[in-house]
């Protein structure tokens, strides 16, 4: 049995704008090396002060001390 595809039929579901090529990816060099400095205590104090400075010291303790009121008054 064969069946012939009309072109004008009901159901028809081709498209009206011709498909486009989708654009190809860039290629990227692994990376080999990196230099980063592994000794985290000689940049302590400047992590240390710019969490003082930018105001997340006084975040951490008032969300301590609210998270603090909070479980007194939950708990029995």
């Amino acid at each position: 049995m064969k069946i012939e595809k009309s072109s004008s039929a009901f159901g028809d579901f081709t498209p009206v704008t011709p498909i486009v090529d989708q654009p190809v990816a860039a290629v990227t060099m692994p990376v080999i090396a990196q230099q980063f400095e592994d000794n985290f205590f000689d940049r302590s104090g400047d992590i240390l002060g710019n969490f003082v400075d930018s105001g997340q010291l006084w975040a951490l303790l008032i969300g301590m001390v609210v998270g603090y009121v909070i479980r007194g008054i939950t708990t029995y």
